[in-house]
């Protein structure tokens, strides 16, 4: 049995990720390996209506699937593509400071990472919501109370 599945998502550029233990990784779409397709495809939207992050949670439970989590480098890029017009500094994806430490609230796993500092930031005493930074694509945190459009997926 494989160790590596391989998978592709069809995008507007060519990214594929792999899966090991059940992570998923950033993998060549050169390498030959064992593939699945996946049915239901999330895709990420822009939602130009600002809100504070918590009433952004309660729209995307009404409307859509879930606030945008990035665990890879394949949906950062996403990300940016789809913030690259927005007249705003920053836009809130799913990320936030519950319980001591950074959490997608989508559940997937916080691996990848693309803060502003580099790496992980700790005790964010009123900074408690990740948003992404529309000019350089880094998550900075930010007060949650604060009125930005969002990312989401859909499916």
């Amino acid at each position: 049995f494989a160790r590596h599945i391989l998978v592709c998502l069809c995008l507007t550029l060519q990214a594929c990720g792999a899966l090991k233990n059940g992570e998923m990784f950033d993998e060549s779409c050169n390498d030959a390996l064992p593939f699945f397709c996946m049915a239901t495809v999330r895709s990420m939207i822009l939602v130009s209506e600002p809100k504070s992050w918590m009433k952004a949670l309660k729209h995307f439970i009404d409307r859509y699937v879930d606030l945008a989590s990035l665990p890879a480098a394949m949906e950062q890029h996403v990300a940016e593509n789809k913030v690259k017009d927005v007249q705003s500094n920053y836009v809130w994806i799913g990320l936030n400071f519950l319980a001591g430490s950074w959490i997608w609230v989508s559940g997937d796993n916080i691996q990848y990472v693309n803060w502003v500092t580099g790496a992980n930031l700790q005790c964010p005493v009123t900074l408690r919501c990740g948003a992404l930074t529309v000019a350089h694509g880094k998550w900075e945190p930010r007060p949650c109370e604060e009125r930005l459009e969002f990312l989401c997926f859909q499916t």
